[in-house]
């Protein structure tokens, strides 16, 4: 009997060793079923799940009861240790108690979150709304703004044509009436003419009947008759004195009024022929380059020196004597843009130019030291491509009894042009026709070098042979015709360099620049 109860005993402890385990598959916990058979002893532990109504309730494990086997004389006991079924769930109550807490502060949380957005919208509204006022109040200041300037620039539009409209009239006007002082200038000359040739007819007629009655009275006092004596009257010689001082004071007085009248033409010295030797009159100082001038319609008969082929500053001299000293007048004339080359001018107290790299004529006055006017040249080639006096006196301009003038290749096929401008506004003059005073001189842009104006006539300088050559062509402009006058040009030494010839129509001279000697040509005129 004893040997039977510690076999029992012995069952239990190793069912209980090998314990039940809660599984993830059933709800229960259920301990390994083990049988421990000695002779007719087995018993069977199961432990299973309590629920939680038990758990709220015992606060205790649930013991395992142990089931016999059937027919077993056996008494089991079980016992199980370090396991709590309960704790699983009392934690998961725990657990749903908790979730309420979670609900509301996830709610919460969300409300605050919509909070945010709103006030955050209310503000960006807010702003965008005064942003929106801000953008109208402007709109409203550049509308207005705006309708004043067009207002303010229509009126300054209206008056500015109304200012070009009356300037336009008023040099119409000027030119109709400079057009109908010249032809009245050149009518009253050819009544002074016609008055001088019907008293010289009148004082040969006057000795004719003179003569006769001397010859009469002779005859009569050889008859014996009557006794006269002989009457005075003006002898032949002394008539004819007469005569030639008063053709001489009417040439004198066209001669001023050619110099006076920038159009009319009559009365010039006649065809170009022949070029005196130079008269060397100064040096100044030591530039090889340069030009000089006088202003032929001036009384004072100041000079004027631009002493480079490119600068912006025009030096003014009282006369030869302070020219010879180096003594210009000061300030300077400082121009308003810079020249290039040496074919400019002097006339009508301006300085005519050439604007440096550009197409642009530039007329400076002399007495306001300011610009006046100014041209485009647009048949001028580009400045890029200068085929002139080492490449820079592209445009020659010039002053004759007619007035400026301005000589200059073309284009297209590099052709002499020849050109008469309006020495006030720079812009072509116009025939009695209305046509441009413009001739193509048919001459080459290889072929011309230095040229100069007389009396309406080009005349020509062959390239390259300045130092010793002829003026081998003649273009005028009263006809349209050219000719091969082949004047033979004073020869100079081959070291020196004439980069200026400019002819003066009040001298009647031909200023030249040859390596900074200043020099002066006379002419001589056939009729």
């Amino acid at each position: 009997m004893g040997c039977a109860a510690l076999s029992v005993l012995a069952c239990c402890v190793l069912q209980l060793t090998v314990g039940a385990r809660h599984t993830t598959g059933q709800v229960m916990l259920s301990s390994s079923t083990a049988a421990v058979s000695e002779r007719d002893c087995s018993c069977v532990c199961t432990l299973r799940r309590p629920s939680l109504e038990q758990c709220m309730l015992d606060r205790a494990p649930p013991s395992p009861k142990p089931l016999p086997a059937p027919g077993s004389k056996c008494r089991c006991q079980c016992e199980v240790t370090g396991f709590n079924p309960c704790e699983t769930e009392l934690r998961l109550e725990k657990l749903r108690r908790r979730s309420t807490d979670i609900d509301k502060v996830q709610g919460i949380s969300v409300m605050l979150r919509q909070a945010l957005e709103n006030a955050d919208i209310r503000r960006l509204s807010s702003n965008t709304n005064r942003v929106s006022t801000h953008l109208k109040t402007l709109e409203q200041a550049l509308r207005s703004s705006q309708t004043a300037e067009k207002v303010f620039l229509k009126k300054l539009q209206s008056s500015l044509t109304q200012n070009a409209m009356l300037y336009h009239n008023y040099s119409e006007a000027m030119r109709s009436l400079s057009r109908e002082l010249y032809k009245l200038n050149a009518h009253l000359r050819s009544l002074q003419a016609t008055q001088g040739r019907h008293t010289g007819d009148q004082n040969l007629c006057n000795i004719t009947l003179e003569q006769d009655r001397g010859a009469k009275v002779k005859e009569q006092a050889g008859a014996g008759k009557e006794h006269s004596s002989p009457s005075l009257s003006p002898s032949p010689a002394l008539n004819h004195t007469t005569t030639s001082s008063r053709s001489e004071e009417t040439r004198q007085t066209d001669r001023q009024g050619e110099l006076s009248n920038t159009v009319c033409e009559d009365g010039c010295s006649g065809s170009l022929s022949a070029v005196s030797p130079p008269l060397r009159r100064s040096v100044f100082g030591r530039s090889g380059e340069g030009a000089w001038f006088s202003d032929p319609l001036s009384q004072d008969s100041p000079l004027y020196v631009a002493p480079l082929l490119f600068g912006s500053t025009l030096l003014e001299f009282r006369d030869m004597d302070v020219l010879a000293r180096g003594e210009p007048l000061s300030p300077p004339h400082t121009l308003p843009a810079s020249y290039s080359g040496s074919g400019h001018t002097v006339y009508n107290s301006s300085f005519y130019y050439l604007k440096a790299f550009t197409r642009t004529l530039i007329r400076y006055s002399l007495v306001q030291r300011c610009l006046c006017a100014w041209s485009e040249l647009s048949e001028l080639p580009s400045p890029s491509h200068g085929h002139g006096w080492q490449g820079h006196n592209e445009v020659t301009l010039g002053a004759d009894e007619g007035g400026l003038w301005v000589a200059y290749p073309s284009l297209l096929e590099g052709e002499l042009l020849l050109r008469r401008l309006d020495s006030e506004e720079l812009l072509p003059r116009r025939g009695e026709g209305g046509e441009k005073a413009a001739w193509s001189t048919g001459l080459g842009r290889h072929r011309y070098g230095l040229c100069f104006l007389v009396c309406g006539v080009l005349y020509v300088l062959e390239r390259g042979a300045e130092s010793e050559g002829v003026v081998f062509h003649a273009f005028d402009s009263h006809t349209g015709s050219h000719t091969s006058p082949a004047l033979p040009f004073p020869a100079r030494p081959a070291t020196t360099l004439l980069t200026q010839l400019s002819y003066n129509p009040r001298d009647r001279l031909l200023y030249g620049w040859d390596d900074g000697a200043l020099l002066t040509y006379s002419l001589e005129f056939t009729c």
